[in-house]
């Protein structure tokens, strides 16, 4: 049986990745305007890539693990 916390957390995750997968497909389809936008574009890609890795860090900070510095 999964519990409240490995669902929510696959769900988050599949959220995310969409969001990202949906981001990489406009910078790939060329649909950005000028460099401006493209910088934001990557931007918001890699915020959306450093919550994956917080969600790692903070998951093995729970079961006992240490910090990464």
């Amino acid at each position: 049986m999964q519990t409240y916390r490995s669902v929510y957390e696959h769900e988050l995750a599949k959220l995310l990745m969409k969001e990202i997968e949906a981001a990489k497909s406009t910078l790939a389809e060329g649909y950005v305007a000028d460099f401006s936008a493209y910088k934001e574009q990557t931007g918001f890609i890699r915020g959306l890539r450093l919550a994956f890795e917080l969600m790692a860090e903070a998951d093995r900070i729970c079961q006992g693990g240490e910090r990464d510095t």
